[in-house]
């Protein structure tokens, strides 16, 4: 079960990093900014994250 608790947890950081983005994204934040986030987000959350929208 320790697998699948980790898959559980792993998916829900990568929805943190993607919302993250998105609403970075919505607010018209700059390319760098969001590259900025992108790499923070890599290093905290193992995901750099993407707009969905």
């Amino acid at each position: 079960m320790t697998g699948d608790r980790e898959k559980e947890m792993d998916k829900k950081r990568e929805q943190i990093a993607d919302n993250i983005i998105d609403e970075m994204t919505m607010d018209g934040a700059s390319q760098a900014d969001i590259n900025n986030q992108k790499q923070t987000n890599k290093k905290h959350l193992g995901h750099e994250g993407e707009a969905d929208i």
